[in-house]
């Protein structure tokens, strides 16, 4: 897919400021994404199992919670799959 872009500014100045968005949005979707890892690394040891999926005996709340937390991380994948696959030239 070809995506077009205009501006009345040249390209050459607005080349580096598209790239340099796309890297910080990357690096705070990277941060999120490593901070809902981490709550979901938190689960899986607490209650001994790998997903929401396979947890039955747990508090309906914990996992509501863990669902969201996996659902956050598939779309934080995605979104930063999306960014990488971005080429600006």
């Amino acid at each position: 897919m070809t995506l077009t872009l205009t501006s009345e500014l040249p390209q050459e100045n607005i080349l580096p400021v598209l790239q340099h968005s796309f890297e910080r949005e990357i690096g705070y979707l990277s941060v999120g994404l490593q901070k809902t890892q981490q709550r979901l690394d938190a689960f899986r040891k607490e209650y001994g199992i790998l997903s929401s999926a396979e947890a039955q005996t747990i508090h309906p709340l914990d996992k509501l919670e863990w669902e969201g937390e996996e659902i956050t991380l598939a779309k934080l994948e995605e979104k930063i799959q999306i960014l990488r696959s971005i080429v600006i030239a």
